[in-house]
C-alpha cells in the first residue's frame, strides 16, 4: 500500500526502530543486516524514569501483552555470586537466537526459573520503540496497566514509569493517545522489528544442572561465611575469587584481572562468603610493585589420579607442608615460584605422562589466567577439602615433574620413546665399574659398534619383548630397557633390579 501523504507516512514511520547511520549505509547498499528494525532493550534503572506509549506484542505468535523470557538462576538461596541462563523451553522464541526448543537440561534437573516480561513501546522523548524489560517483581505492573486499558490503540494512553532504589517500577497514567492499528501491523512488518535475539548458552545450563544435582547429592549444605576468613589469613599473598555455588569457575566475566588489593574491600570479601572460593594464579605486576605480595608467580598443581601424584611428591617431598585441595577427582597444590627461571611458568599447560601403551593427559599446570577452587562444593556433590598448611614461597628450580611426564603447552612436538631413549644415552652419567650383565644369561644378543642391543629377561619373563631388542648396553656397563625409558624412577629402578637378579654377573663374596 503507498503512503501518499506526509502524516501518514509519519504515523507508520513511528512503530519503526529508527536505524543508526552506518545501518542505512549498508541498507542503502542493498545488503541485509541484522540490526536493520532492531528495537533495544531497555531496563529502568534506579531513579530512572521514562514516558512511553504501550503496545502489544509484534509477534503474532505471542500470547498476552508481552514477551516472555525465561531465566534460570543459580542458587537457590540469596547469594550475590550467581549463575544466569536463558531457558530455551519457557521463553518466547522470537526473543531466542536458536528457537524455542522442547528440552532444556536446567529443567530437567529441577532448577526454577524467574519469569520476565518484554513489552514493545513508543517513546515520547526517544520518538522511537523499544522494548522495556520487567522483571518478576514488576509483572504486576503490566497487568495492572492492561486492566486500564494502556495497551488499546484507540482509548490507550501515555504512561509515565519510575524505577526506586530496588528497582521496583511505578507508573502514572498519562493522556490518551490513539494510534492505527493498521498503521503498526504494516510498520513492524515491513521493517521487520525484532530483539537482538538472547543467547541461548547451553555449557551454562549444563552448569546450573550440574550443580543443582550435585547440591542434592550433598543434602543441600550452604556456605560457611568464616572459609574466607580462614582462607585470607593462611594465604596473605593469593587473591581469592568468588564462585557459585556447586560450580567450578567463576561468572563474572573479569574475573581474570581482580587485583590483589581487592582482598581489604568489605564489599568483595562480602561477596567471597556467599560462595565457593577461588584462587587466582599467575602474577600480580601492581601488588608485586607495590610490595603487598612478593615478587613470584602463584601456581596451581592439578593432579587427576592417585599414581601421579605419588610421582610428584617423590619429585618435589617439599609439597608435604604446603597448601593442599582434595577434591572428588585427585587434589591439587598451591605454591609460589621466584627467581628467574620462574618467569617461564607463567604459562598454564596440561601435563602429559608417557608410557608403554602411548600418552595420557594427567594433570594440569595452572597459571595465568586460570583459577584453582579452593572452598565450596564439587558438581558431583562433595566438598572441596583444603588442608590448613600455607602456600610455600621456593625458587623455580627446586619444582620438578617425573621424567615420564612433561608440559604439552610449552613444547610443539612432544618426545617420542625412541627421542627420549637417545636423550638418555648422551647425558652426562658417572661411569660404572665394569660390565654389570652378563652376556651369556642373555638371549638374542648383537653388536651395534662398541654396544650390545639384545632381549630383556624381565620383559621376556612378564611374555613381552618377542623382537627381542629392548635391552641396550653401553661399553661402560650401563644398561637400559626402552619399554621403561618414560616412566618414573622408582618402576626403572625395579625393573633394573629384575633384569640384574635374572642376567647379572655373578660376584664372589667374602665371608
Amino acid at each position: 500500500m503507498a503512503l501518499t501523504d506526509r502524516a501518514e507516512f509519519d504515523s507508520f514511520n513511528r512503530f519503526t526502530p529508527r536505524m543508526s547511520k552506518i545501518t542505512r549505509r549498508i541498507a542503502s547498499m542493498g545488503i541485509e543486516a541484522e540490526s536493520i528494525g532492531q528495537a533495544d532493550v531497555v531496563t529502568l534503572r534506579p531513579g530512572e524514569s521514562m514516558e512511553v506509549r504501550c503496545l502489544p506484542p509484534y509477534d503474532p505468535a505471542a500470547t498476552g501483552l508481552s514477551l516472555r523470557l525465561y531465566r534460570h538462576i543459580w542458587p537457590p538461596f540469596k547469594s550475590e555470586v550467581q549463575l544466569h541462563a536463558i531457558c530455551p523451553v519457557h521463553s518466547d522464541s522470537v526473543l531466542l537466537d536458536c528457537g524455542q526448543q522442547a528440552t532444556c537440561e536446567a529443567c530437567q534437573a529441577g532448577v526454577s526459573c524467574e519469569a520476565n516480561a518484554l513489552v514493545f513501546v513508543l517513546t515520547k522523548d526517544w520518538r522511537r520503540c523499544c522494548l522495556i524489560k520487567f522483571t518478576s517483581q514488576n509483572l504486576k505492573v503490566i497487568r495492572e496497566l492492561g486492566e486500564a486499558g494502556a495497551f488499546d490503540f484507540q482509548s490507550g494512553r501515555w504512561v509515565r514509569l519510575h524505577a526506586d532504589e530496588r528497582w521496583r517500577l511505578s507508573y502514572t497514567l498519562g493522556a490518551v493517545e490513539p494510534l492505527q492499528e493498521r498503521d503498526f501491523l504494516m510498520g513492524v512488518n515491513m521493517a521487520g522489528v525484532h530483539a537482538f535475539p538472547y543467547n541461548v548458552r547451553k555449557e551454562k545450563l549444563h552448569t546450573i544442572a550440574e550443580a543443582r544435582r550435585g547440591f542434592e547429592k550433598a543434602g543441600q549444605p550452604e556456605p560457611d561465611p568464616g572459609a574466607c576468613d580462614r582462607l585470607k589469613e593462611q594465604l596473605p599473598s593469593a587473591t581469592l575469587i568468588p564462585i557459585p555455588w556447586g560450580a567450578k569457575g567463576p561468572s563474572d566475566p573479569a574475573w581474570q584481572n581482580t587485583p590483589h588489593a581487592l582482598m581489604s574491600d568489605d564489599a568483595y570479601l562480602s561477596k567471597l562468603t556467599q560462595g565457593s572460593i577461588g584462587l587466582l594464579c599467575g602474577r600480580d605486576t601492581d601488588a608485586v610493585n607495590s610490595r603487598a605480595i612478593p615478587d613470584a608467580v602463584t601456581i596451581g598443581l592439578d593432579a587427576d589420579n592417585e599414581r601421579f601424584a605419588d610421582l610428584i611428591y617423590q619429585c618435589n617431598p617439599w609439597l608435604e607442608n604446603c597448601f593442599k585441595v582434595e577434591s572428588a577427582r585427585g587434589c591439587k597444590w598451591f605454591f609460589m615460584l621466584t627467581g628467574a627461571k620462574a618467569e617461564k611458568f607463567l604459562r598454564s599447560s596440561k601435563i602429559n605422562q608417557i608410557g608403554p601403551k602411548g600418552e595420557i593427559e594427567v594433570g594440569d599446570l595452572i597459571s595465568t589466567g586460570k583459577q584453582g577452587v579452593c572452598y565450596g562444593l564439587h558438581p558431583t556433590g562433595i566438598m572441596y577439602k583444603p588442608n590448613e598448611k600455607p602456600m610455600l614461597l621456593l625458587p623455580a628450580e627446586n619444582f620438578r615433574l617425573p621424567r615420564s611426564c612433561y608440559l604439552s603447552g610449552w613444547i610443539v612436538n612432544p618426545p617420542t620413546v625412541k627421542e627420549s631413549y637417545a636423550a638418555f644415552r648422551n647425558k652426562d652419567r658417572p661411569p660404572t665399574l665394569g660390565p654389570i650383565l652378563d652376556e651369556k644369561r642373555l638371549q638374542k644378543v648383537h653388536r651395534v659398534g662398541n654396544e650390545i642391543e639384545c632381549a630383556c629377561p624381565a620383559c621376556q619373563e612378564d611374555g613381552r619383548d618377542s623382537a627381542g631388542d629392548n635391552l641396550k648396553i653401553w661399553s661402560d656397563g650401563r644398561f637400559k630397557c626402552a619399554a621403561y625409558i618414560s616412566l618414573s624412577a622408582e618402576e626403572n629402578h625395579r625393573h633394573n633390579q629384575r633384569i640384574y637378579a635374572l642376567a647379572g654377573i655373578e660376584r664372589p663374596t667374602y665371608e
